[in-house]
């Protein structure tokens, strides 16, 4: 019989992997604080792109990992915004981000609920597959209209976009750099913070429990429809965002922000750091684009079929994400080093 050691505590496995998830909370904020002192301006740009695309993950794993809506057309809400943002301050001479960010963040929120209106409270509701290939087509189509569309460069994309603005906050235009990396992992935190409160709040939790048993939660009075409808369109605005920050950034778009590759990989970094876990798509994000530049500065030639190999290996031997291993055997040791023999 095993009896808890004097002195100790045994915690349950859920709270002890809450401690280790804190843990590393703890240990990614430190170790975006410290980075720009350990690495180069060019590796620095790096990582804010990698912290962009982070907010991309984020907006993934919300309708995904906690509504069950498998979104296969994730960039579609990442890159119109960067468009949009684009437009304004090349067409209209509008740089400020404190304009630009917001305007993008609506237009994201806009185009998710004209988007999912028909899928979620049209007179037939879909779900599964349907909608998964829904979002697919609506990725494919959006990069083959912004590829034939004069107004928005066609093929071309639209360069040169000027530097953000961030007056009267900032003086100065805000180029790619320290300034730009601060203001990146800032929102990244405040959107982690956000919703992590909201999917431990009733609503999330009347959300995941849709995801699981949506039979049930409707008999119990919810309208689980309306509550997809409100968690796309809220991801649609944290991926906007997103969207305004990189074309900034990266001072240039192109149709294959919007398409069925950027799609993709953002599906890879959520199931590889862990779907339904806020966590993970941090870390999946970072590890994979991480991975990839390495690879791609070793290995310029076969490094994607090595990175290909690697997803495989990762996918299969981690069905539940690098977070999803490292969290539950961190429970499992801390549960048994409360216990003796």
């Amino acid at each position: 019989m095993r009896r808890p050691s004097p002195g100790s505590k045994l915690l349950p496995a859920t709270e002890a992997g809450a401690r280790w998830e804190r843990r590393i909370e703890i240990l990614l904020l430190l170790g975006a604080v410290s980075l720009p002192a350990l690495v180069s301006r060019y590796e620095l740009q790096l990582f804010t792109l990698i912290g962009i695309f982070c907010i991309l993950a984020l907006s993934l794993d919300l309708v995904w990992g906690y509504g069950g809506i498998l979104d296969l057309g994730r960039a579609v809400l990442f890159g119109w915004p960067a468009y949009v943002a684009a437009l304004l301050a090349t067409r209209a001479g509008i740089t400020n981000g404190l304009l630009v960010i917001p305007l993008s963040v609506l237009f994201g929120a806009a185009l998710a609920l004209l988007a999912s209106l028909p899928l979620f409270l049209g007179q037939r509701q879909y779900r599964g597959i349907f909608i998964a290939m829904a979002t697919l087509v609506f990725a494919y189509a959006s990069e083959r209209t912004a590829i034939v569309w004069p107004e928005v460069g066609s093929a071309n994309g639209i360069p040169n976009i000027p530097l953000m603005s961030l007056a009267p906050l900032v003086g100065t235009p805000v180029s790619p750099g320290l300034v730009f990396y601060v203001i990146v992992v800032i929102l990244v935190v405040l959107i982690y913070v956000f919703l992590k409160w909201l999917v431990n709040s009733q609503f999330g939790l009347v959300l995941a429990s849709a995801r699981d048993r949506d039979r049930r939660v409707t008999f119990l009075g919810y309208n689980t429809s309306r509550f997809r409808l409100a968690i796309y369109t809220l991801s649609g605005a944290i991926a906007g965002a997103g969207g305004a920050l990189y074309a900034f950034h990266e001072g240039y778009v192109a149709p294959d922000v919007l398409g069925v590759n950027l799609s993709t990989q953002a599906l890879l970094w959520v199931l590889i750091g862990g779907r339904g876990k806020l966590l993970g798509a941090l870390v999946g994000t970072i590890a994979m684009n991480f991975i990839s530049t390495q690879l791609s500065g070793a290995f310029q030639i076969v490094w994607q079929i090595i990175l290909g190999l690697l997803l495989v290996v990762l996918l299969t031997t981690l069905p539940d994400g690098i977070t999803g291993l490292l969290l539950r055997r961190k429970s499992s040791d801390f549960g048994q080093r409360g216990q003796m023999p």
